[in-house]
Parts: C-alpha cells; structure tokens; sequence
C-alpha cells in the first residue's frame, strides 16, 4: 500500500527535481 504511494512520490520529485535543475 506504501509502496506505490512512495513509488509515486519519488518518481514525481525526481521530475520536479530535474526540472528545476534544468531551469
């Protein structure tokens, strides 16, 4: 149940986190 919560959590950071590097 965790799990793809979490899953999502860190996959939509890594985007938000690349994006504002990109920026």
């Amino acid at each position: 149940m965790w799990v793809k919560p979490a899953f999502k959590i860190i996959e939509i950071c890594a985007e938000v986190t690349a994006y504002a590097y990109r920026k």
